[in-house]
């Protein structure tokens, strides 16, 4: 796992995340893979949610 996590790629994958069930759940294997960067992805992900 990386020790920090590049916001713009975080930013692209949330953007890009599509309204299926095999896009929500890799969207949510990926985030529970980086859960030592939680905080991080609920900041941008609230970020990407307020555009």
């Amino acid at each position: 796992m990386a020790s920090s996590l590049n916001e713009e790629s975080v930013e692209r994958k949330l953007h890009a995340v599509n309204n299926t069930q095999d896009g929500i759940q890799s969207m949510s294997l990926w985030i529970i893979h980086h859960k030592a960067h939680h905080k991080k992805i609920v900041d941008l992900w609230l970020k990407v949610l307020k555009k």
